[in-house]
This record gives structure tokens, sequence and C-alpha cells, in this order.
């Protein structure tokens, strides 16, 4: 008879991203599947089934740009004058859940440390987020989820070419029949003149750059109007008001 694997227990919060993509390194996330949860993808409101048969991404105006993310009382001086020199920053959800608080998806410490060292020539790369209040969330999902990005205009073209890259690196063999969902947010502001879009792209991994480089080419909505690609996207996040 074979001895049945032992599996570590997961830690029930991790208290850095180091910690967590340390984990998530060093373990496969198909062992752990009798903790996650299958979950309907859905917008506030309601509830739909995941459809990214196709590519689709949505556009709308955000006031979630650098000078929000900088100005947040809850980080820490030195955290807010990082993300204000920064090019690129994960920013997290504001919770799920019966969690109350910042939350990534899971890996997001991995691709953080990939992005630092992909991007230290060209770009600076942050968290919006202290290490004490770091956590991330493992859901059950055929699609790929990784966490939302704030960059600068400059940036926003390499911060494509680097998701691209790092779903690739990933993914292996698996990247051209993966489905992905990921936001990017474009700060434009410019001297006194704030301005920021967030794009939200759902569909296959190989025509991820393609879709988003297209959205970045697009107008801009007024602010209570989305613009979608494809299909009605149900993961997009509702424009901050």
């Amino acid at each position: 008879m074979t001895d049945k694997k032992k599996i570590d227990p997961v830690p029930e919060h991790f208290a850095t991203y180091d910690e967590a993509a340390e984990f998530w390194d060093t373990h496969d996330t198909i062992d752990y599947s009798e903790i996650f949860r299958t979950i309907e993808e859905g917008s506030r409101g309601g509830h739909k089934k995941s459809n990214v048969s196709k590519p689709a991404w949505t556009c709308m105006e955000t006031q979630s740009d650098f000078a929000y993310w900088s100005g947040l009382p809850s980080l820490t001086t030195e955290t807010r004058e990082a993300i204000r020199q920064a090019d690129i920053v994960l920013v997290p959800d504001p919770g799920f859940g019966d969690h109350v608080g910042p939350i990534f998806p899971v890996g997001t410490g991995e691709f953080y440390q990939w992005l630092r060292e992909k991007a230290q020539v060209t770009a600076k790369v942050e968290l919006a987020v202290e290490d004490a209040d770091y956590r991330e969330l493992v859901l059950h999902s055929d699609v790929v989820r990784i966490a939302t990005l704030l960059v600068k205009w400059l940036a926003a073209s390499l911060a494509v070419d680097l998701i691209k890259d790092y779903l690739k690196e990933r993914l292996g063999d698996r990247f051209k029949g993966s489905k992905v969902y990921c936001t990017l947010i474009v700060d434009q502001s410019h001297g006194e003149t704030r301005k920021a879009v967030q794009l939200s792209y759902e569909g296959p991994a190989d025509t991820l750059v393609a879709s988003m480089k297209q959205a970045l080419e697009s107008p801009v909505p007024s602010p209570r109007e989305t613009h979608v690609q494809g299909h009605n996207n149900p993961g997009a996040v509702p424009q901050s008001k």
C-alpha cells in the first residue's frame, strides 16, 4: 500500500507577501482542492456564470489614481511616498465575503517579486499595503486572476507586456488554453488635472496583449458609460463614486 502524501496545512494568513510567495512557490494548489470554493463570477447586485470564450474588456474612468493611493491614511508615510514615486503599483481589493480589509488574489506575492526582478531597470514596482495587512485569497476557478495594477501612462504598454510574459512563464504549455482576468488602472493625470482610466480584461491569455493595447488606444467613455468588446464582462468593477 502506498503511503499517503503528507500535505502541509495552509497558514490561516500570511504575515507578509514574501511569506505568501515562499509558501506557494513550494506547494501545489492541486493538493489543497478541499479548501477551495467554487464561485460564480459576478458583479455587485447579481451573479452570472462566466463566459470567456471570447476576449472582452471594459473601460471606464475611476478615481483610484496615484493621488488616491498615495494619500490613504491607512498607509504609512513611507509607503505613501513609495507609491508616489513608483511606476507600477499592485493595489488590493477592499475585501471579500466576511473579510474586511485589503486582499489580493493568490499568487500576488510571487507576481510582485517577479515584476520587481524583470522591471528593475525600466520601472519601479510597489505594493499598496502594509506587511501586517497583507492577505491573499484562494479561489477555485477556471479563470486565472492577477492583482490589479495601477500604472503611470508611460508605463502602461510595458505593464501589459510584463503581464503577458509572467503568464507565459507561470502557465507554460497551458498559456494558450487558459482564461485570464486582470485590471489595469492607467493614471493620465497631468499637473493639477487628475484623470485615470480602469481597463478590465477577461478572456484567453494569448489575446490579452492585443485586446488591452487596443483598449489603451480607444477613446475613454464618459464616467457613467462602459465600453465592452465581445460580451458583457461580469467581472468588471463598478466605477468609484
